[in-house]
């Protein structure tokens, strides 16, 4: 369990690392409940916030993150001859 505060009252709810990054990722939207379904924040940004819960143990993890070479090129189209294995 972690305990939020965001300038209110604490919650307490278990981190589902998966369902934080959709949230924190996907479009701003409203539901039907009205509910926020995804705060649209930028990649480099939820990668920091990633960062920080692991830096501080709120996910137990450690995070590798790959630096880009400078003058390499970080487009996929720009690398041929590699493949993914996904």
């Amino acid at each position: 369990m972690v305990e939020y505060r965001a300038g209110s009252p604490s919650l307490l709810t278990l981190l589902d690392v998966s369902k934080l990054l959709i949230f924190l990722g996907d479009s701003f939207r409203r539901g039907d409940d009205d509910e926020i379904e995804g705060l649209a924040v930028p990649y480099s940004e939820v990668v920091e916030i990633l960062q920080a819960f692991c830096k501080a143990r709120t996910i137990p993890a450690k995070l590798v993150i790959e630096e880009q070479i400078p003058g390499e090129s970080a487009s996929p189209d720009d690398r041929e001859g590699e493949e993914s294995e996904y």
